[in-house]
C-alpha cells in the first residue's frame, strides 16, 4: 500500500509541474479550445496525441500496480474504471470548486476516495435497507447523480441582486441570498 500511495503522490507531483510548462499549457488548452491552439501555429494533433501518450501510461501504471497488489491479472479487472473516474473528477471538482488554492490533481484524488468510500458505505450497510450487490451498479448511478447536480446548483445557493430604486449599482443595492 506504501508502494501505491508514493507513486500516486510521485505522478501527481509530475502531473502538477507538468502542467505548468507551455506544453502543459498547450494540452490544457486544446482540450478547453482546439481553434485557439490551432491559431497560434501549433499542430493540435500532435498535443492530442501528448495527451493519449501520457492518459495510457498512467493507465499502464496503474494496471501494473493493481495486478502487483492483488497478485494476479484478468481481463474484466477494468470494468468501471471509466465510470470511477469521471465520477472522481466530477465528485471533486463539484463539492470543493469554492476552495480555490487546491489544484485539480487533488480534486480528483478527493473525489475518488469520496467515490470509494460511498461505495465502501453502500456495500457495508446495504444489506441493512435490504439492498443486494448486484443494486450497486444502481447506486454508483445515484452517487453521480447526486454530484452531477450539485455541480449545476440545484442544491447550492444563488446570489441575487435587488436593486432600490430602479438603478444598478446604486450605493443603496442590496444583495441577498435565495435557494433556487
Amino acid at each position: 500500500m506504501a508502494i501505491i500511495i508514493g507513486t500516486l503522490v510521485l505522478v501527481k507531483i509530475l502531473l502538477d509541474l507538468y502542467m505548468k510548462t507551455k506544453s502543459g499549457f498547450l494540452l490544457r488548452a486544446v482540450g478547453d479550445n482546439e481553434q485557439v491552439v490551432a491559431s497560434i501555429g501549433v499542430n493540435k494533433d500532435l498535443v492530442k496525441i501528448l495527451g493519449l501518450v501520457i492518459s495510457n501510461a498512467l493507465a499502464a501504471i496503474a494496471g501494473a500496480l493493481t495486478a502487483q497488489y492483488q497478485g494476479f491479472s484478468d481481463v474484466g479487472m477494468g470494468t468501471g474504471t471509466v465510470v470511477m473516474g469521471l465520477a472522481a473528477v466530477i465528485i471533486g471538482s463539484s463539492l470543493f470548486e469554492r476552495v480555490s488554492f487546491i489544484k485539480a490533481t487533488t480534486l480528483s484524488i478527493l473525489g475518488a476516495i469520496i467515490y470509494k468510500g460511498a461505495i465502501a458505505l453502500v456495500l457495508k450497510y446495504g444489506g441493512v435497507i435490504g439492498l443486494t450487490p448486484n443494486d450497486l451498479k444502481l447506486m454508483t448511478a445515484v452517487i453521480v447523480v447526486v454530484a452531477l447536480c450539485s455541480n449545476n446548483g440545484i442544491f447550492k445557493f444563488k446570489k441575487k441582486k435587488i436593486v432600490e430604486g430602479g438603478v444598478q449599482g446604486d450605493a443603496k443595492s442590496k444583495t441577498t441570498i435565495q435557494s433556487i
